[in-house]
């Protein structure tokens, strides 16, 4: 061997840098080659799990019995089984109610101007708003911080369970 690197020796990667000399070179002065995403999908061990990336169901449906439990951290403040107000506005009937709408509980101002404009808790909206309240409502006087995605899917399956 004459000392070269033999180029059919791919570098671990292309974006070594060799201090003060600019991106790393082969002994002849050519640049190393990246290897391209035909090259990678050639090796099977990638291959198969692209495949079964590829095919995988989606991983999980709304389950109810976790949206229960769930609720359970919104029980502190609201009631789903009767019309009476704790720290926050009973939920009997949410889905299809306007927004700040219970004559009987003190809502912020932000939140009856919200109803006022024509917000009306469908599903969407309050996903969105259980996503994050302080978006969807600015000025709420919710103090909560939001749920993940999956946590409203399960919670808002509990929620229609009891209809």
């Amino acid at each position: 061997m004459n000392g070269n690197v033999d180029k059919r020796q791919e570098p671990d990667t292309c974006l070594i840098r060799s201090i003060g000399r600019g991106w790393l070179r082969y002994r002849d002065g050519s640049p190393p080659r990246c290897p391209s995403l035909l090259s990678m999908i050639r090796d099977r061990r990638v291959a198969s799990i692209l495949l079964v990336l590829a095919t995988a169901a989606p991983v999980s449906a709304a389950d109810s019995e976790r949206g229960r439990r769930i609720y359970e951290r919104c029980s502190s403040c609201h009631v789903l089984d009767e019309k009476r107000n704790v720290f926050g506005p009973h939920l009997k009937g949410i889905i299809g109610r306007r927004a700040g709408s219970l004559p009987d509980y003190a809502y912020s101002h932000a939140m009856r101007a919200a109803g006022e404009a024509g917000l009306v808790w469908e599903e969407q909206a309050l996903r969105d708003f259980l996503y994050s309240p302080k978006k969807k409502v600015p000025g709420t006087k919710m103090r909560f911080w939001g749920l993940w995605r999956s946590e409203i899917d399960d919670l808002m399956a509990y929620l229609k369970s009891l209809k």
